[in-house]
């Protein structure tokens, strides 16, 4: 992956290098801006999507999956609140939601998001969406 500038959409992006179809050497020269900081926007990233605001994220892991949560760091920022029933509460300030819905789906119904409330409705709303796939 690279990390560039975007002027389509007028923003810092991450850009898959396997898909990009040509590419040639320009003239043009570019400096970082004054206020760029790498550390800042790489350090709140969940995957390799990247978001102007940050945003706490809490999810409940089930007892079952406690362990594997627990196992390793998943996110710089994560903190880990073992619940007296042997669930766990991970908590993550992150500033992009798309890879981290997906690795939360990818734990089925060990995993359900408290907080923020927009996440915990975009979550019923694909958990409703996906269910006719199923019936």
């Amino acid at each position: 992956y690279v990390i560039g500038y975007c002027h389509l959409r007028a923003e810092i992006r991450t850009f898959s290098l396997a898909r990009i179809v040509a590419a040639q050497p320009g003239k043009d020269r570019f400096s970082l801006p004054e206020d760029f900081d790498y550390r800042q926007l790489s350090g709140s990233h969940f995957g390799v999507h990247w978001g102007r605001e940050e945003v706490e994220v809490r999810i409940r892991f089930a007892r079952q999956a406690a362990p594997y949560i627990q196992e390793r760091q998943w996110h710089p920022s994560q903190r880990i609140e073992v619940q007296e029933d042997g669930s766990l509460v991970l908590s993550l300030r992150v500033n992009h939601l798309l890879e981290l819905k997906r690795w939360i789906m990818s734990w089925g119904v060990q995993a359900k998001v408290l907080e923020p409330a927009s996440l915990v409705a975009e979550m019923r709303q694909m958990a409703q969406q996906m269910a006719p796939l199923y019936g």
